[in-house]
């Protein structure tokens, strides 16, 4: 462990860099929530997109992409698992691998949806089974952390603000604590029987510390031997925009998407999924301290954007509630934002604006039928 020293000076300036990253994201987030403004482009296109999609076609295309994933998953991935896709890949798979990672992020995107309309609507049986599918393919496709950190997260802190409106934050906070609580110590509990009184302890330092400082550390130490005090000039983030083309056919791609750069190309590791940085790390390595300021900010100012949506249309006395429909175009804005942290997930972008825009072009030609039909008659 004496060589564990080396990495000291790194793991300080990922301090560093992260603490400057989260400033920026909390300044720039507290400016846009805090705004006078009456409508941001955000919430223009929240609202545009909502008013003309039709959850009829999303709830017809959603178990279309369960049968799709369920032929996929059973042919050719090698059956039902915790990660029963993971034989997939863009190398092995060909065109499967990319229909199969655009049938699951649609799932996803309808499943985190229909959270709102549970807690919403009165349709709890429709919206209760569409919900337990999404999850399960979740669980199967190894998305675990989709099921923790955006739909659990998500179900119960909008379930507390929208049941308990007229009682202060902190109120709902400690009821919050009552979910919380429970849910590590299930965890601990799990984490002692697979590996002893030990791992218990393991759990509690990542709950408390995580290892986001640890993996910045590391990627500045590997970054620092290979190309010492240059910056990247973009090229991750470009890599991240060209996700559309595969690594396989692409060495551009291959070397400096974030997932392969921070290992592979950093350390010659090969089959790791990749290293997170933390907040302000892709954005310093490719444009130093301005890089670690402006990213995290611009992520910031979309998070604002939508805490004040939330805000005006949750705590509000008029509309109450934020709808489904609202809910697939928040949470494109959500990934958008943490793409800009890291950029290793950017075909999932794609994957959600492209699904987005085509349902809002066929439900404004089915909106124009309709209306067409109604003047007729």
């Amino acid at each position: 462990y004496a060589s564990a020293y080396i990495y000291y000076p790194y793991l300080l300036k990922s301090i560093a860099v992260n603490a400057i990253g989260f400033i920026a994201f909390i300044l720039a987030m507290s400016h846009k929530e805090s705004s006078k403004r009456k409508a941001s482009k955000i919430e223009k296109t929240i609202r545009l997109v909502s008013h003309n999609i039709s959850w009829q076609l999303i709830m017809v295309e959603f178990y279309a992409c369960v049968l799709i994933w369920l032929f996929i998953t059973v042919f050719y991935a090698g059956g039902l698992g915790f990660n029963g896709t993971s034989n997939l890949s863009s190398e092995t798979g060909g065109i499967l691998y990319y229909v199969n990672t655009i049938v699951q992020q649609v799932i996803i995107m309808v499943t985190f949806a229909e959270i709102f309309m549970l807690i919403n609507s009165g349709r709890k049986k429709h919206g209760m089974i569409t919900f337990i599918i999404g999850a399960a393919v979740c669980l199967f496709t190894g998305r675990r952390q989709i099921i923790i950190m955006d739909i659990a997260f998500t179900f119960v802190v909008y379930y507390l603000y929208k049941k308990n409106k007229r009682r202060t934050s902190k109120k709902i906070l400690f009821k919050a604590l009552k979910y919380v609580i429970p849910l590590i110590a299930l965890g601990l509990i799990i984490q002692n029987i697979r590996g002893g009184v030990s791992s218990t302890f393991s759990l509690l330092e990542d709950f408390i510390y995580g290892n986001t400082f640890c993996d910045g550390g590391f990627i500045l130490y590997g970054y620092s031997k290979k190309y010492g005090s240059a910056i990247l000039y973009g090229k991750t983030y470009l890599a991240g925009l060209l996700s559309f083309i595969p690594s396989s056919i692409s060495a551009f791609r291959a070397k400096w998407n974030w997932g392969a750069f921070s290992t592979n190309t950093l350390f010659g590791w090969q089959n790791h999924p990749g290293f997170r940085g933390g907040i302000g790390m892709e954005g310093y390595l490719n444009f130093g301290y301005f890089g670690a300021i402006i990213f995290p900010a611009l992520a910031g100012c979309v998070f604002g954007s939508l805490e004040k949506y939330f805000k005006q249309n949750v705590l509000s006395v008029e509309k109450r509630c934020i709808t489904h429909k609202e809910a697939v175009t928040i949470y494109f804005f959500i990934n958008l934002a943490r793409e800009l942290i890291c950029s290793s997930g950017f075909f999932f972008i794609y994957i959600m604006a492209a699904f987005v825009a085509v349902n809002v072009l066929i439900g404004s030609v089915l909106r124009r039928n309709r209306r067409n039909q109604i003047c007729i008659y």
